[in-house]
């Protein structure tokens, strides 16, 4: 019994490690700046999931933790209401609290704090600016939203497109400077798939 539990054992630490590797490499890779700022700032998809990352924790829905009483999760947060100042002025960046926070130069003012070791790159500054100077359109919880048509992103080489989701993740690859990988050999394909529905190598015959 001994004997077919180590090698098992054995393979499936191996393909663990594997797994592990090609994760990290992946979220790597996509984490990475894009080349280019998409022509058109969503905040769902662009400016959310920024804010959730680095202002939620101190400016976001948990009462408890809030800092300043201020709010980065809600329009009255973001844009201001009769009650409050808004974090921001939609087609003016500049004028922008938001923006003069991240952008600082003072440790005591900068947002998020030094301390908290999530600055915002470049890319990211720059993407903020750009939603401020669209206007900073609202978007509520994207579950709720109507569903809509999206264009499909053109793609030049035909080789990597054969359908419309081929497309769309084309042109992500491209956005941060990637290129799709070769199409895989039958053998290869063979491999994965019974790594995928029996955690094995096929077998020889």
């Amino acid at each position: 019994m001994l004997s077919w539990s180590l090698p098992c054992l054995l393979v499936a630490l191996l393909w663990i490690a594997i797994a592990n590797y090609t994760h990290s490499f992946l979220s790597f890779a996509l984490a990475s700046d894009p080349v280019e700022l998409p022509d058109r700032i969503e905040f769902n998809r662009d400016i959310r999931p920024m804010l959730s990352d680095r202002c939620f924790s101190c400016h976001g829905p948990d009462k408890n933790k809030r800092e300043a009483e201020t709010r980065l999760d809600t329009y009255e947060g973001l844009h201001g209401s009769t009650d409050q100042t808004g974090a921001l002025v939609p087609g003016n960046p500049d004028a922008s609290e938001l923006i003069r926070r991240i952008e600082s130069l003072d440790n005591d003012k900068r947002m998020p704090p030094p301390e908290f070791a999530k600055d915002l790159s470049k890319y990211e500054k720059t993407l903020l600016r750009k939603w401020i100077q669209q206007g900073a359109k609202w978007e509520g919880h994207w579950a709720f939203q109507p569903i809509r048509n999206t264009p499909t992103p053109k793609v030049t080489e035909e080789r990597f497109s054969r359908n419309a989701l081929d497309g769309h993740i084309f042109a992500a690859l491209r956005q941060v400077g990637l290129e799709p990988s070769p199409k895989a050999d039958p053998r290869t394909l063979v491999r994965r798939l019974c790594f995928d529905l029996t955690g094995l190598p096929p077998r020889p015959e």
